[in-house]
């Protein structure tokens, strides 16, 4: 599995499980909802710095989020 479909998986699982919406955890982000839902599909992988933020609100590591 590559760390785009890792991403893609983790995000989404992580996020319901925290229980928020798309539009919820993409306001957080300050990113628009179409954004959040293509790195939740795998269609999109956010920069690095956009990567820390949702690790952030996620409560976990880069690491974890994409498998290394």
């Amino acid at each position: 599995m590559t760390a785009r479909e890792t991403l893609a998986r983790e995000l989404k699982r992580r996020r319901i499980n925290s229980n928020m919406t798309q539009k919820q955890f993409s306001e957080k982000l300050n990113i628009a909802q179409t954004t959040l839902a293509g790195y939740e599909t795998g269609e999109h992988m956010p920069d690095i710095e956009k990567l820390r933020s949702i690790a952030r609100l996620l409560d976990t590591s880069t690491d974890l989020l994409i498998g290394t």
